[in-house]
C-alpha cells in the first residue's frame, strides 16, 4: 500500500512541477503608447531554444505559454524602432507590463543600379548620367559623347551618318525642326534621358504603313513642369560693348514655350535670333 502512495505522490509531483506556466502582460513605448507586433519569446537559460512564443496585439498586449522543468527563464522582446528586452523571470504563471525604450533603427543605404542603355522595340534609351562630365553644361554637350549619335555646331543632331527626322521634349515636337536652340542651352541636369527611336514614321497615319530610314529623338525631362534656360552676359570696356543671350524655356504637361533673346553692339549679326522661336 505504502508503495503505490509513494509512486501516486512522484506522479503528482511531476504532473505539478512540469504544469503550463502563462506569462501576460502588456507592453508600451516611452510615451505609453502601446507597442504592436512585438515578439515575445520564452527560451531556455544560456541557450538560444525557443519553448514558446507571442505577438503583442493592436493593444500591446501579450500572452505567452510554456512549460519546462526549469526555476527560470529568458524573456525577450523585440519590436521595430525599439531597444530589445531581455529579463530572467521566475517559472511562475504571472503578469508583467514592459515600458520600451526608443531606438532608431538605421536602414543603410541602397543603391539602384541602372542600365546604360536599354532597348524595346525600335526605341534605344540612354541614362544621360553614364556619359556626362563636369565640364558638360547642356545637352548637346553630353550627346555628342553617345555612340551613334553626331551633334553640328548649330544643334541639328545626326544617328548613324543621317539627320534625325523629329525632335521631340517629353513626347512633344515643339520646334518643328528648329531645335538646334532647345539643344545648344536645355541644361544636362535637366534631362533625364534621351530616347532614340529608329526607323522613325513622325506621321501617324503612315505610321505600320511606310517605312522610314530615319530616326526621331525624345528628350525625356527629369520633371513634368520643368522652367529652365541658358543666360550670358558680356561686357567690355573703352569703348563700352556688350552682349546679351538669354534663352529661357518652359516645359510642361499641355503648353511648351523656348525664347532665344540676342542683342549686341559689337556688330554681331542677330536679327535672325532675336525673337519668339516656339509656342506651343
Amino acid at each position: 500500500m505504502k508503495f503505490y502512495a509513494s509512486l501516486f505522490l512522484t506522479f503528482l509531483f511531476s504532473v505539478i512541477g512540469f504544469a503550463q506556466t502563462t506569462v501576460s502582460g502588456r507592453i508600451t513605448d516611452s510615451d505609453g503608447q502601446p507597442v504592436p507586433s512585438a515578439s515575445v519569446t520564452i527560451e531556455e537559460q544560456g541557450k538560444d531554444a525557443i519553448m514558446a512564443f507571442s505577438i503583442s496585439n493592436s493593444k500591446g498586449e501579450y500572452k505567452v505559454t510554456f512549460t519546462s522543468p526549469e526555476p527560470n527563464v529568458d524573456l525577450k522582446i523585440k519590436a521595430f524602432n525599439q531597444k530589445p528586452v531581455l529579463k530572467s523571470i521566475k517559472n511562475t504563471t504571472q503578469n508583467l507590463n514592459f515600458s520600451l525604450e526608443s531606438d532608431a533603427t538605421e536602414i543603410k543605404e541602397v543603391k539602384l543600379k541602372t542600365k546604360l542603355i536599354t532597348k524595346k522595340g525600335d526605341t534605344i534609351s540612354y541614362d544621360l548620367k553614364a556619359f556626362e562630365s563636369k565640364a558638360d553644361r547642356t545637352l548637346a554637350d553630353v550627346l555628342k559623347k553617345i555612340p551613334g549619335i553626331e551633334v553640328n555646331g548649330d544643334g541639328s543632331v545626326l544617328y548613324q551618318g543621317e539627320p534625325i527626322n523629329k525632335f521631340y521634349v517629353n513626347g512633344k515636337d515643339l520646334m518643328e525642326g528648329g531645335y538646334g536652340t532647345v539643344n545648344n542651352s536645355l541644361p544636362k541636369d535637366a534631362v533625364q534621358k534621351v530616347e532614340v527611336m529608329e526607323n522613325h514614321q513622325p506621321v501617324k497615319i503612315l505610321q505600320d504603313k511606310v517605312p522610314s530610314e530615319n530616326a526621331g529623338l525624345n528628350v525625356v525631362l527629369r520633371k513634368s513642369v520643368t522652367m529652365t534656360g541658358r543666360g550670358e552676359v558680356g561686357v567690355g570696356m573703352d569703348p563700352l560693348l556688350w552682349n546679351v543671350k538669354l534663352t529661357p524655356m518652359f516645359f510642361g504637361q499641355k503648353n511648351q514655350w523656348v525664347v532665344n533673346y540676342k542683342a549686341n553692339n559689337n556688330g554681331e549679326s542677330v536679327e535672325n535670333e532675336g525673337n519668339l522661336l516656339s509656342f506651343g
